[in-house]
């Protein structure tokens, strides 16, 4: 099937003011998954620091004991 087809099929469904507005949606849905893809999803994982958080917070903290020194010096 050429993929320009299916586009504008779905583009009429999600166009079609007579279709119920779940059906709309999910047309809708469809075209944007395919034209801008889909959001990553990401799984948590347990006592994980995604963002580094304990890391950071540990060189803050020196840096902060070392402006402290350097200030006492």
């Amino acid at each position: 099937m050429d993929p320009a087809h299916a586009a504008a099929e779905i583009l009429k469904i999600a166009e079609d003011d007579r279709l119920r507005p779940d059906v709309r949606l999910k047309a809708w849905s469809e075209l944007l998954d395919r034209g801008y893809g889909k959001a990553p999803a990401f799984a948590a994982i347990e006592g994980a620091d995604p963002l580094e958080q304990d890391a950071v917070s540990e060189a803050i903290s020196g840096l902060v004991a070392q402006l402290r020194d350097a200030k006492a010096a």
